[in-house]
């Protein structure tokens, strides 16, 4: 220990300087402090995935999660698939056949008619049920109109003016029945017929400057919705 005066050495615990007696601080351990222990490592947390859980976001995050649900079966969609697959084969039975059938029975006696006395097969046929043309039956018809029209004397004669005159429609299930059994027994088609009527109708034949009044009959049957001539108006 030194003197703060004289700056002489003093053992140490001394109180008193021995040169010139000036009084010495008092002795303080200068224990070196302990060098700061070195921080230790951060542990770094080890992450653990948990597979299969979905930890769902804190309360007020923006954090959005999703889980996917299993999509649900449209039911529908079968039957929609279906209906839209009949209307594809309505549309191409209508162009196939040709729109077969008349909304309108007076219409289709007229038109019946107007092809009948002109002896024109292919007009004809539009107002017969498409089943019947692919029969024998109907091909013998064919041949008679043919040779109808072959040997008749009104190769120049027109006709027009065509007219209902006489609507007859009271025909009882016993009736219809009747009718279904010549579809049947002559065309090999079985029918349910919803209705029937038998038109007279009456027309003008122009040949050779005059005009002459003519009639005939035809009866329309419904089949399925729809308006045909019966095919036994024709003989």
């Amino acid at each position: 220990m030194f003197c703060s005066k004289c700056g002489a050495s003093n053992p140490n615990g001394a109180i008193f300087c021995s040169r010139c007696g000036e009084r010495l601080a008092i002795a303080q351990s200068t224990v070196a402090p302990k060098e700061p222990a070195a921080p230790e490592a951060p542990v770094e947390p080890q992450f653990m995935p948990i597979m299969g859980q979905i930890m769902p976001p804190e309360a007020g995050s923006m954090t959005e999660y999703f889980v996917p649900q299993p999509k649900k079966k449209n039911k529908a969609l079968p039957f929609i698939i279906a209906g839209v697959a009949m209307a594809v084969i309505a549309v191409v039975l209508i162009l196939i056949l040709g729109g077969s059938g008349y909304s309108d029975p007076e219409e289709l006696a007229l038109d019946f008619a107007e092809a009948i006395t002109e002896f024109d097969v292919s007009d004809l046929e539009d107002t017969m049920h498409p089943d019947i043309l692919d029969t024998e039956e109907w091909y013998d018809i064919r041949q008679m109109i043919d040779s109808e029209r072959k040997r008749s004397i009104y190769d120049d004669y027109e006709t027009e003016n065509f007219r209902i005159v006489d609507v007859y429609d009271e025909y009882d299930r016993y009736d219809l029945r009747e009718m279904e059994d010549v579809f049947e027994s002559d065309y090999d088609m079985v029918v349910h017929i919803e209705e029937a009527i038998r038109y007279q109708i009456r027309y003008e034949r122009h040949l050779n400057g005059r005009i002459s009044d003519e009639n005939g009959r035809v009866t329309v049957v419904k089949i399925d919705g729809r308006w045909y001539a019966h095919p036994e108006s024709v003989r």
